[in-house]
């Protein structure tokens, strides 16, 4: 989640130093939201009806690519506007799935008895990294450029990835 956070740092932030815009920034992060807006309830219906866990991983591979890409168009050089944009949308969709399938999962994982106490662990999990992962992303700034923390971003992402591979959920649940 951390990551998830320092994305939505320095894309405004990148925007903002190839532009000098602030529409352009207000534009990124409209097209980074809209399609969490747009394919949220198709994500939830694809979160109950799939396997939880291959939603989760598909959507992070997702978020981890669009961070790929725009180290890699930033490092050599090439980013452009659209890049920022089509990456935003990208991973704006990724996001829409994350959320569900996330959720979804966390009855799966504990006893119901402990339900409400790992949601509300989930929730302040969340928020910690909301404020953690921005707050990176400021410091990494200071020493870094914006394609080696985007780099960075992908790299965390594998390390969710990997994470999520080791659910192992509680006997007498369903993953579908």
């Amino acid at each position: 989640a951390a990551s998830l956070w320092m994305e939505q740092v320095i894309r405004p932030l990148l925007m903002l130093d190839l532009t000098g815009s602030a529409i352009q920034v207000g534009g990124v992060l409209a097209a980074r939201t809209i399609p969490q807006l747009v394919f949220g309830l198709l994500a939830g219906a694809v979160a109950d009806r799939y396997d939880k866990k291959r939603v989760l991983l598909a959507a992070q591979f997702s978020t981890m690519l669009m961070q790929l890409i725009m180290a890699i168009l930033v490092l050599s050089g090439v980013i452009e506007e659209w890049h920022v944009y089509a990456t935003a949308v990208g991973t704006g969709v990724s996001n829409a799935f994350t959320q569900p399938a996330r959720q979804s999962l966390i009855p799966r994982l504990v006893p119901k008895l402990d339900l409400l106490n790992a949601l509300a662990l989930n929730s302040a999990a969340v928020n910690t990294m909301r404020i953690g992962g921005a707050s990176l992303a400021g410091i990494l700034l200071i020493f870094f450029g914006y394609g080696t923390v985007y780099l960075l971003d992908a790299v965390i992402y594998l390390g969710v990835m990997f994470m999520t591979l080791q659910i192992k959920l509680t006997p007498g649940s369903s993953n579908v």
